[in-house]
């Protein structure tokens, strides 16, 4: 029998859609348990070892804080007591997928806001055990790419890695903050 990097560990996944089922099941088969589900990005997660947070694809600035800032900081939020009290925990936001042709300012805007909020919370919260991250998907990014690098980030395997902005699947990644 082999063991898996997460084993035992509590996750919650919240948004996503189909790219959330696929990070669900990539987390299942590395032995996170039991599975928490969040309805609602606009609902409080449950306490959690790691917390995944897809941000969603808004139509305007207002909408994109809502859903992509405001509800991750929201979630950030409820578990990171729990999470200290344990002593460890992750949380890893995932941006939506940049355009590959043409500005987005919202997407670059709500994926430089989420880089922001991690390092603050990274650095805040590092002392306790807890890992920060975020994922900037590109067009080049299959769902599977994406759950992978949350793989990664959510594991012990990557216990020195904290307030860090992965880039996947980009054709250019300087143009993402962070």
């Amino acid at each position: 029998m082999t063991t898996s990097r997460l084993d035992g560990m509590t996750a919650a996944v919240v948004g996503g859609g189909a790219l959330g089922e696929t990070i669900e099941d990539c987390l299942r088969r590395s032995g996170a348990a039991p599975w928490l589900k969040t309805p609602s990005p606009a609902t409080p997660t449950e306490p959690a070892d790691i917390l995944v947070f897809v941000a969603a694809t808004a139509v305007d600035f207002a909408e994109a804080v809502a859903v992509g800032l405001e509800a991750a900081f929201t979630h950030a939020r409820s578990v990171l007591g729990p999470m200290r009290r344990r002593g460890h925990g992750a949380i890893v936001f995932c941006a939506t997928r940049q355009p590959a042709a043409g500005d987005c300012p919202i997407a670059a805007g709500i994926a430089g806001g989420l880089a922001t909020l991690a390092r603050s919370i990274a650095y805040q919260y590092g002392a306790d055990g807890i890992r920060v991250n975020v994922v900037l998907p590109g067009v080049l990014a299959s769902d599977a790419d994406i759950a992978a690098a949350i793989l990664l980030l959510a594991s012990p395997d990557a216990v020195f890695m904290t307030g860090t902005c992965l880039p996947i699947g980009q054709p250019e990644p300087s143009r993402w903050p962070g």
